[in-house]
């Protein structure tokens, strides 16, 4: 049985620079790891423009963070970010990977080519 706590929501918000402000935090009991950090993570090294986050305790294995994004055409699926040690910040690697729809440039490069 899993631990499944939501951290984050604030639909409508813009996360390009991570207002703090605007975002209600509820507090952990499990992980250590500040829901700022975990934003702060989401935002630099993803193109997902958070709209909900929840933790889910995973026992002596550490933390893995649900993130729904509203750009879903990036991650349709929302954001995985799993953290081997709940109390590292450190230790959190980002597990979706984006999906890219290139349908577009291929098209491109049919009128292009006159095919």
């Amino acid at each position: 049985m899993s631990n499944v706590q939501t951290l984050v929501s604030a639909r409508g918000a813009s996360f390009g620079a991570v207002p703090l402000v605007m975002l209600s935090w509820a507090a952990t009991a499990h992980a250590d790891i500040p829901e700022y950090q975990v934003v702060r993570i989401i935002a630099y090294q993803t193109s997902c423009q958070l709209e909900k986050l929840r933790s889910e305790d995973l026992g002596d294995t550490g933390v893995r963070f649900h993130a729904t994004c509203q750009n879903i055409n990036s991650y349709p699926d929302g954001l995985v970010l799993n953290c081997a040690d709940p109390g590292d910040a450190y230790s959190c690697e980002v597990a979706t990977e984006e999906r890219r729809f290139d349908f577009m440039e291929n098209l491109r490069e049919q009128v292009d080519t006159g095919k």
